[in-house]
């Protein structure tokens, strides 16, 4: 009986798997199609490029070499159970171009859909016979594969021998970290002990044992060092110390009077440079001086919490800088502390004695809803007024004129007066009277300006404080 059912390389496989044996580079299936053979049996041909009717192509869930003969790859792929409706009588591998690699066909199987009422995940293997393997190569995206059961438990196995094996000799290994110093043999261990001591910048004195004999270690209170007492700065050292610890100073040249408790670190180098860091107890303030041509600068203070710069130490505007009683525009219904709002009530004189000065009366001036103008002072603009005096509604007289002529209907206004005519009657003239054009006059400030009621410029509300300490 004649093989019915095969598989075979195409010339287009066979062209590449040369390929890659002669330049030594891998030939990367990725694929496999099944197909249902346009409705019959199909018999595999070197020549196809395609199947006869394909159904499914999707990536490939293995590709291995058959552990029994290794002449022989296999290839896998899951068919999960939302996927079917027709039957299956061909197989193809493409690589990674889309390229038909090798063809077959196989026993017809029916592939059910699960809305058919049966549903089954379908594992469909195609073996392919070659003289070499090691220029094929799986290639797939993990993300888009069905594994089997069978797949997942023997790569479950693997991981768990590998690591039973790894752990298994670390755990039995008599130093398992021997790339690590061992903490008990505290150093002991280092295998190059001059190198260690290049790379840690150690000079001879790392290899001597120091004595405690005079002339080995610096004695207590040397430098001011390990002392409760020590040397004062005096007026003759003022620029000729030597470095070290001091505990008070004299009177010296630049140095504030700080009180006597003081400790002061003194540093030089070997180009003459000196600096002072001076710390005073009593004051709780810190203080440094540099040096220049020989001689110390003034000392100056550091900031910090105790010792808070001045306004004027920063160029800044103190906020004593506001004379008391003066009326400040304030951009909120609330005054700050330190201040009044300016709204006629009276004040205590005694708790604000400097305010009392500035309002002898003890109240406040009620500036809500008030304009402030300048005393006249003699110009002679606003005169007869005292200071802090009120002044009431007032507006400048308004005026116009108007005029009409009987004869020829001639009548004319201006200003905040408006004619307008209407026919009738008109007076007696030289005791007679007839029939001629009246003229009504009328009065309308809006017409100028426009209306309220009281006389005001535009203006954006403030409320007036004072500071009143």
């Amino acid at each position: 009986m004649s093989t019915k059912f095969y598989t075979l390389l195409t010339d287009i496989g066979a062209a590449k798997l040369a390929n890659a044996t002669a330049l030594g580079v891998p030939l990367k299936i990725t694929q496999m199609a099944v197909g249902d053979g346009g409705g019959t049996l199909p018999t595999p041909s070197a020549q196809q490029t395609k199947l006869v009717g394909e159904k499914r192509r999707a990536a490939l869930n293995q590709l291995y070499i058959d552990p029994q003969n290794a002449s022989q790859i296999i290839a896998e792929q899951v068919i999960p159970e939302n996927e079917g409706g027709w039957w299956i009588r061909e197989v193809g591998l493409f690589d990674e171009s889309g390229a038909l690699i090798a063809v077959g066909n196989c026993a017809e199987s029916y592939k059910p859909l699960l809305a058919e009422g049966s549903g089954r995940t379908q594992t469909v293997r195609m073996i392919l016979i070659t003289s070499s393997t090691d220029n094929i190569t799986l290639k797939i995206d993990p993300s888009i594969v069905l594994a089997t059961r069978k797949y997942a438990d023997d790569k479950a196995d693997e991981a768990k021998n590998y690591t039973d094996a790894q752990l298994k000799g670390h755990v039995e290994a008599s130093d398992p970290h021997a790339q690590y110093l061992r903490k008990n043999a505290n150093l002991s261990d280092i295998s190059d002990k001059d190198k260690a001591r290049a790379n840690l910048a150690l000079k001879s004195a790392a290899l001597r044992d120091v004595g405690k004999n005079s002339g080995n270690v610096m004695e207590v209170g040397a430098f001011g060092v390990g002392s409760t007492t020590g040397d004062n700065i005096a007026a003759p050292d003022n620029n000729d110390l030597k470095t070290g610890f001091y505990f008070g100073a004299g009177t010296v040249v630049g140095l504030e009077d700080m009180s006597s408790t003081l400790s002061i670190l003194q540093m030089g180098s070997y180009s003459g440079w000196r600096g002072q860091l001076i710390l005073s107890d009593a004051k709780d303030r810190l203080y440094y001086r540099t040096e220049s041509g020989g001689k110390f600068k003034k000392t100056v203070a550091v900031y910090s919490e105790n010792n808070k710069p001045k306004a004027s130490d920063v160029g800044a505007l103190d906020r004593t800088d506001f004379p008391i009683g003066i009326p400040l525009p304030w951009p909120s219904s609330t005054a700050p502390s330190g201040w009044l709002k300016c709204n006629g009530a009276p004040f205590d004189k005694t708790k604000y004695p400097a305010l009392a000065s500035a309002y002898p009366s003890g109240n406040l001036p009620d500036l809500r809803g008030e304009f402030i103008r300048g005393w006249d002072d003699g110009r002679g603009v606003d005169s007869g007024r005292g200071m802090l005096s009120t002044q009431g509604y007032g507006m400048p007289k308004l005026a116009g004129n108007f005029q009409s002529y009987d004869i020829g209907g001639y009548e004319g206004a201006s200003g905040i007066f408006s004619a307008n005519k209407f026919s009738g009657y008109i007076a007696a003239v030289n005791g007679e009277q007839g029939y001629g054009t009246d003229i009504r006059v009328s009065m309308d400030s809006s017409t100028v300006t426009p209306e309220a009621n009281e006389v005001r410029p535009r203006n954006i509300a403030f409320n007036y404080i004072v500071r009143a300490a």
